[in-house]
């Protein structure tokens, strides 16, 4: 509920709706925050047959991998990525084995799969170096941007919207996302440049989780005040949050594709990114991304950021020109035409 994929599935069916097709999400769990009617468990799904087609959701373990491969279905792949299972080590054994699991998985679905519709050229990468050699589109994540005109909580706004320099970076407390390292960029830039200054840090996260946990004790070795964990928050928060926010701040080193920096786009938040993963062919080749995040180099760039106004306002208009790319209207005709042609190539009796 909430995260990236679920959002993308359920904007996927709304699309596919429209453009006239009978469709229906089905899952191995729903969360039951999920309003009734929008999926329905996998034991409901009718027998499918040659000419319907299947856009498997992948990004994690997947209960329903040995269920997809006995299909007659043409299978479309949409690949969101797995984080490698060693960023994990000696934080979360499940989550360790989890994502192992889903990379063999994924490896061995190659042979199963009829078209791939992966959401980054790093993602795309990936499954060329598995072994993939059936036909590939890249195709962005579709994201709803209408919910985003909603209301932002304004008690949020009224609290933080007193001067003070705020800094963000949003998504799950995760090892992956080295929000340590988005902390120690945040204490050195106190220290060098203003001591102020605020760190949101917006995600869900688990009081027990040993990832939480270190990062708390990191705080309290760097002993930097005005770290935030708003953690799992409604949408209006959220939206509040990158209202007031006077940079975001991503130095993530696993990311399939980081809907948090198309948000940030959105928003008129100007972005610093480590260049790692798929960052950079989110942020476009006209944003820069950050050879080195070493805690100074990050700092003096959010300084850069909160003091020449006249240069940010250039980066901001950049953003703005590469959120073009991801506006509803080009992936969803895109991805409307790929189904099209799946749909032609059946006919056709071609093989992808």
């Amino acid at each position: 509920y909430g995260d990236a994929v679920g959002n993308e599935v359920i904007a996927f069916k709304k699309l596919f709706e429209e453009a006239g097709y009978v469709t229906q999400i089905f899952a191995e769990t729903i969360h039951k925050k999920i309003p009734a009617g929008t999926a329905y468990p996998i034991r409901f799904m009718p027998e499918l047959k040659e000419n319907d087609i299947v856009v498997y959701h992948f990004s994690s373990q997947c209960g329903l991998f040995e269920t997809v491969k006995k299909l007659k279905a043409k299978i479309v792949l949409r690949y969101h990525n797995i984080t490698p299972s060693e960023f994990f080590k000696g934080y979360d054994e499940n989550a360790e084995k989890a994502t192992s699991t889903g990379l063999k998985q994924v490896e061995e679905l190659k042979d199963y799969v009829d078209y791939c519709l992966p959401v980054s050229e790093f993602n795309k990468n990936d499954l060329l170096k598995m072994g993939y050699q059936c036909e590939m589109q890249v195709i962005p994540i579709l994201i709803r941007f209408k919910d985003y005109e909603q209301t932002p909580s304004q008690s949020v706004i009224e609290k933080y919207s007193d001067g003070k320099t705020n800094i963000l970076f949003v998504g799950r407390m995760a090892p992956n996302k080295k929000v340590e390292d988005v902390i120690s960029s945040f204490q050195c830039y106190k220290e060098h440049y203003d001591a102020e200054a605020r760190l949101f840090l917006v995600g869900s996260y688990q009081e027990e989780d040993k990832y939480y946990k270190m990062l708390r004790k990191h705080i309290d070795k760097l002993q930097v005040e005005n770290v935030i964990f708003p953690g799992h928050i409604p949408f209006a928060d959220i939206l509040a949050y990158y209202k007031i926010a006077d940079v975001f701040l991503c130095l993530s080193e696993h990311e399939g594709f980081c809907v948090p920096l198309v948000e940030a786009m959105y928003f008129g938040v100007p972005i610093v990114a480590y260049d790692s993963c798929a960052v950079p062919d989110t942020m476009g080749e006209e944003l820069n991304v950050l050879k080195d995040k070493s805690s100074k180099n990050v700092a003096d760039e959010m300084m850069k950021i909160i003091s020449e106004k006249e240069q940010t306002k250039k980066l901001i208009e950049k953003q703005y020109r590469r959120l073009e790319c991801f506006s509803n209207e080009n992936i969803a005709k895109n991805l409307l035409k790929n189904i099209s042609d799946i749909i032609k190539s059946r006919k056709n009796n071609e093989i992808f």
